[in-house]
């Protein structure tokens, strides 16, 4: 079999068997926290958890141009921001509940950056985050729980929350609701915590277990990782297995890096955007500082006084699924505000913080400069390191069962016909819940490719916009929809005046295709079936030409 062959063959199977890490074996109320985590409960409702948390990036953000720049996303209401970079989720319900160690002098635990999330509420920090988003009007931005329980209630899995709770979902009294929008933050971490999410699957995994060979520099990386006087990165993210659990890359302590603030980061505009009542997302505009956990504390009467000493540190991640994307050159953000855009600029900054020209913290108070700084470390071991990190991405495979597969599928291929492909070519990776679009983009000829393809949806949302513009939302037969679409519309048209293509697509699909075109454009299925896939992408192409017609046929 020559080459290509065998890579097309090998890309299959990894596709099947990423594929397979969304058919685990969930209970019912599992099942029902991924529904709940997959679905877009929101408003105006085009926003999920899975949005900002994608299974394919690690469960942390999924859209490229996004983290190339201010790695902060976008609400529900399109103008809107937070202040942070997506937490990866995975593994998050391993997280103990927020509390002070008084052995080792540090707070431990609970979830967001922050450690707000503390698992007081309903004894895990992943329950009691996953009511947050819900109700921030930056996030989902959701006017109430009974919002949340109705959008719940007129679902396609209700009958599944039947199954779970025992009762239909109901919100008649006060009661009714607190209890109900509790379970929903229960479900979310139960699925949270299945091995879909926390799969334990990566190379390192494997090479614990006696199934796999890290190469001589992945080796080389590890020993470096551990050793306290080079990269003493164990210090805080062990890599050594805990009796019979697995390691998990954090101690779940905070700490203040001295991460430079993030020039690019929305919420410094947010002081010219506002919430429902009148007042400013960020009163603060770029004069804002990040002061995470101690920002937290001080809102705690019982913590308040140990505030000061904790400005500026933020939750020590997991490393697992660190690098996890869909394709190489896939861009990712790390630490807290998504200031660093690669591995090697991260692991280059813990080595050389205190001896290069950095930018200056963001918060100057409270800086680790015990265990990073000055490391000492050679171009050749960070890089080592690097390596390293990189097996740490689960939904590996070992390469006895990449043989085993590539062999099944090439006998399957004689029958069924499977694969038939003799040039060398991209694929594009068709996935099930999240709605960005995935490439294995490893030629720039296809990326400019699509790079066209998103310069072509400018045109049409230009023309779009237009002649709502000049028509008025109070012209159309659905006049609420008609503003929603004004908001949004303009959202996307800052987005592509900005260049950020990637976003803007984003938005065009849900914009058009929920609110304007629904399942009108005939001969098409439900566009929540079709635009999980690039092929279908390409047909939101026509939709947006057409988008004269369709428009006319609301107006009264």
């Amino acid at each position: 079999m020559n080459g290509n062959r065998q890579r097309i063959l090998l890309f299959v199977v990894i596709i099947l068997s990423s594929n397979s890490a969304i058919t685990f074996g969930l209970t019912a109320k599992q099942d029902l926290g991924k529904a709940l985590f997959f679905n877009k409960i929101s408003s105006p409702d085009w926003v999920s958890c899975s949005t900002c948390h994608d299974p394919d990036m690690g469960f942390t953000g999924p859209i490229g141009g996004i983290n190339k720049n201010g790695a902060v996303y976008r609400g529900a209401n399109p103008h809107r921001f937070g202040n942070r970079k997506p937490p990866s989720a995975a593994y998050a319900t391993l997280s103990p509940v927020f509390h002070f160690d008084t052995g080792e002098g540090t707070f431990v635990g609970g979830n967001f950056w922050n450690g707000r999330a503390t698992g007081e509420k309903l004894g895990n920090p992943a329950a009691d985050q996953a009511l947050g988003p819900f109700l921030n009007p930056v996030e989902q931005n959701n006017s109430g729980k009974q919002a949340v329980l109705e959008q719940i209630a007129d679902s396609k899995y209700a009958e599944l929350w039947e199954e779970v709770w025992g009762e239909p979902i109901s919100y008649e009294t006060d009661t009714d609701i607190d209890k109900n929008y509790d379970r929903v933050g229960l479900a979310i971490a139960e699925y949270e915590a299945s091995d879909e999410v926390n799969q334990f699957s990566s190379k390192y995994d494997y090479y614990l277990a006696g199934e796999a060979e890290l190469t001589e520099q992945e080796a080389w990386g590890l020993e470096l990782f551990n050793d306290p006087e080079k990269g003493n990165c164990a210090a805080c993210h062990p890599s050594e297995p805990s009796g019979d659990d697995p390691p998990l890359f954090t101690d779940f302590t905070f700490d203040n890096l001295g991460v430079p603030r993030n020039p690019d980061n929305p919420f410094y505009d947010m002081d010219e955007v506002y919430l429902d009542d009148g007042s400013p997302i960020n009163p603060l505009g770029a004069d804002w500082i990040d002061e995470g956990l101690g920002g937290f504390l001080s809102t705690r009467s019982e913590w308040a006084s140990m505030a000061a000493e904790n400005m500026g540190k933020q939750k020590v991640p997991t490393l697992r699924n660190v690098d996890k994307r869909p394709g190489n050159n896939t861009p990712k953000a790390f630490t807290h505000n998504g200031f660093f855009k690669s591995l090697e600029e991260v692991v280059h900054f813990y080595n050389t913080r205190d001896v290069e020209d950095w930018p200056e913290p963001e918060v100057s108070e409270n800086i680790n400069t015990d265990e990073l700084g000055d490391l000492g470390l050679t171009k050749e071991e960070e890089a080592a390191i690097v390596a390293f990190l990189r097996t740490l991405s689960d939904s590996y495979i070992p390469d006895k069962d990449k043989d085993k597969d590539v062999e099944e599928v090439e006998n399957k291929d004689k029958d069924d016909k499977i694969v038939e492909q003799d040039q060398e070519e991209e694929f594009v990776v068709e996935w099930d819940e999240p709605q960005t679009q995935k490439i294995n983009d490893e030629t720039d000829k296809d990326f400019d490719k699509r790079i066209d393809t998103e310069e072509a949806f400018a045109f049409a949302i230009f023309e779009t916009a237009g002649i709502i513009d000049e028509l008025g939302p109070e012209n159309f037969k659905n006049e609420e929809m008609a503003l929603k679409l004004q908001i949004e519309l303009d959202a996307v048209l800052e987005l592509l005046d900005e260049g950020m293509y990637i976003e803007a697509q984003m938005l065009l699909q849900i914009d058009i295709l929920e609110h304007v075109n629904g399942c009108v454009y005939s001969g098409q299925p439900d566009p929540d079936d079709w635009i999980t896939s690039f092929e279908g992408q390409l047909l939101v192409y026509p939709v947006l030409l057409d988008a004269s017609e369709l428009l006319e046929s609301l107006i009264r």
